[in-house]
């Protein structure tokens, strides 16, 4: 058994770490934001390869 009292410092692991719960969170926007572009891909995407196509030929010319 630990020496330590039980406080409510001890008893939450949220309370002693939270670098996790931000890390967490961060993750969390990344995931959100790959959603989006990735549903944005799939709508618009064949424009979005003609516009790519397009400023690749005006650049070689």
């Amino acid at each position: 058994m630990s020496d330590k009292p039980f406080t409510p410092e001890n008893a939450s692991p949220a309370a002693s770490a939270p670098e996790t719960r931000v890390a967490m969170i961060a993750t969390l926007i990344v995931i959100l934001i790959g959603m989006a572009g990735f549903v944005g891909w799939l709508v618009h995407g064949d424009k979005l390869f003609w516009s790519m196509l397009q400023a690749g030929l005006a650049w070689c010319l």
